[in-house]
Parts: structure tokens; C-alpha cells; sequence
């Protein structure tokens, strides 16, 4: 009798564990492999986060001849995605402000999407597992022209590495990207001693990033921008209309208002930020910074 029980005891074992087999089995068919997932995921700003195609700055077309120290506090606001991040950046004048490097990137991010967001872009998760880091970029800047009566005019090139993680839940590509432009800028008004003036400046320029098509390897787009800048003593104010136009327009021609309250006060600099994304970028940016100036 004791043989029979034992028996009975292994016959159940072995039916509940089969069960437990098939029930995995039967997730795996409804669940698909995130690393699957990743496959359908479009590499362009409007199914990524918020810091995955970072959009050139707009400068005044003049280099600066102080070394900069910024650190930024940021929220990203999108119907679907919330996100908060601490960026850093460095700026290293060169030759008297002949040219500069400058190096920048998001320290740490957080991020909450929902369902309908997570499904679009093909994530696995709506919030990071562990500490998301950004991509680290590196810019080098070139000093053309420096004229009052002309124009100043300025060429830069830069190189996002793939440094960022979380492509699982595309936040960030994990493939670099390199975009070239060129600066122009002009004071349409100043007074003598250019405490208080008006500034126009422009930029256009190419950018290109690497994507999980095995056709087409990269996508090439046309980098531009616009705007002014009023400067009254120690307070500027600045904004801009800037993006780049990719040729596959699947989601990969943004553009995004850029506005920049700063405040300069014994070589520091207070800075507020608000962006809106007009096209293919859907969030609102708030910003707050702090540039120290050595």
C-alpha cells in the first residue's frame, strides 16, 4: 500500500509539473521575447524619450571665451510619457575663443510612460528597472568670421556615442549619431558699449544617426534653425525654431520651439528653459540651470 501511495504522489507531482510546463509555454506564445520587441522598434525622435535625438543648439554665431560648468534639472511632459533627468555640461574655450570643445550629456533619467505609449514604441517596460544614463556628446567648435559690421560665423561638428542605455525601452539607441553645422549671427541693434542689443542668428546643417534597418543602415536629414536674442545688461532672453527633416518621414522630421530666460550675477549664470515640440517631438521641457563661469 505504501508502494501504491508513493506512486500516486510521484503521478501528481509529475501532472502538476507537465501543467507548470505548458502554462510557461503558453505565456511565452502570449508574451513575445522583449529582444523580439526591439526589432520593431522606429529609430526616429517620435517613437523614442525625450533625450534619444538631441536637436543642435542654436549659439549666436560667436564662441565664447570663459569656461562654462552647467548643471540642469529637467522635466519632460507628454500625454504619455513623464520625465525628469539631471543633464551636465562642460565648455572648454580654446585660442581666446578662436574655437572650444564642449562635452554634455544626461547624467541620470527616470521615466513613466503608460500602456498606449509602451505598445507604440514597442517597450518592455513603463519604468526603468534599474538607473537609466544618457548618451555622452562631444562638440568641437570653429571660429570663421567675427565681424560687427557683417556677420559672425561659426562651424561646429558632433558626435553622440551610444553610451545611453534602456533600448529596451527605447529610450536610447545604443548606436551613434554625427551632425556638422553652421552658425551665423548678427547684432541688429546695440548700443555703444553692447550691454543692451537685438540679435538675429540662423543655422542649417546635416545629421545622421544609425537605425536597425538592415537596408538602409542610416537616416540623413537637414539640420536648421532660427531666432534672436534680446540682451539687456546682465539679462537675456532668447528663443528659436530649430529640427532637422529626415528623409524616411516616419516620425524623424522634429521641430520644437526653444525659449531661454538668463541671469548673470558674479559669474553665475541662472538659467530657465521651456520647449515645445511641434512636430514629431511631443513633449513640453522645463528647465532649470545653473552655469558657473570660470
Amino acid at each position: 500500500m505504501k508502494f501504491l501511495s508513493t506512486i500516486k504522489y510521484v503521478a501528481l507531482f509529475l501532472v502538476i509539473h507537465l501543467f507548470d510546463i505548458y502554462h510557461l509555454a503558453a505565456q511565452d506564445d502570449i508574451i513575445p521575447d522583449w529582444r523580439k520587441e526591439m526589432e520593431k522598434i522606429v529609430y526616429t525622435p517620435r517613437y523614442f524619450g525625450a533625450n534619444a535625438f538631441p536637436i543642435s543648439e542654436l549659439n549666436s554665431g560667436r564662441l565664447g571665451t570663459r569656461w562654462e560648468l552647467e548643471v540642469r534639472g529637467e522635466y519632460h511632459d507628454y500625454e504619455g510619457d513623464k520625465t525628469k533627468d539631471i543633464f551636465a555640461r562642460l565648455y572648454i574655450p580654446i585660442a581666446k575663443g578662436k574655437a572650444g570643445v564642449e562635452i554634455r550629456g544626461v547624467i541620470v533619467e527616470t521615466y513613466k510612460t503608460d500602456e498606449a505609449t509602451k505598445l507604440e514604441r514597442h517597450a518592455a517596460e513603463t519604468s526603468p528597472p534599474f538607473t537609466c544614463t544618457g548618451d555622452l556628446i562631444v562638440t568641437s567648435y570653429y571660429r570663421l568670421l567675427q565681424s560687427d559690421r557683417w556677420l559672425d560665423i561659426m562651424v561646429s561638428g558632433s558626435l553622440k556615442t551610444a553610451s545611453g542605455n534602456r533600448l529596451a525601452d527605447a529610450r536610447y539607441t545604443d548606436a551613434a549619431s554625427y551632425w556638422f553645422d553652421m552658425t551665423a549671427g548678427r547684432n541688429l541693434w546695440q548700443t555703444a558699449d553692447k550691454s543692451y542689443f537685438f540679435r538675429l542668428q540662423g543655422m542649417i546643417g546635416f545629421y545622421c544617426w544609425m537605425t536597425n534597418d538592415m537596408i538602409h543602415r542610416q537616416n540623413d536629414a537637414l539640420l536648421y534653425g532660427f531666432g534672436g536674442t534680446l540682451n539687456i545688461k546682465n539679462l537675456s532672453l532668447s528663443a528659436d525654431c530649430s529640427g532637422f527633416d529626415g528623409y524616411k518621414n516616419n516620425g524623424d522630421r522634429p521641430m520644437i520651439f526653444r525659449s531661454k530666460l538668463n541671469f548673470e550675477y558674479k559669474k553665475n549664470i541662472l538659467s530657465l528653459r521651456y520647449n515645445h515640440g511641434i512636430k514629431d517631438f511631443l513633449y513640453d521641457t522645463y528647465s532649470i540651470g545653473l552655469i558657473r563661469c570660470f
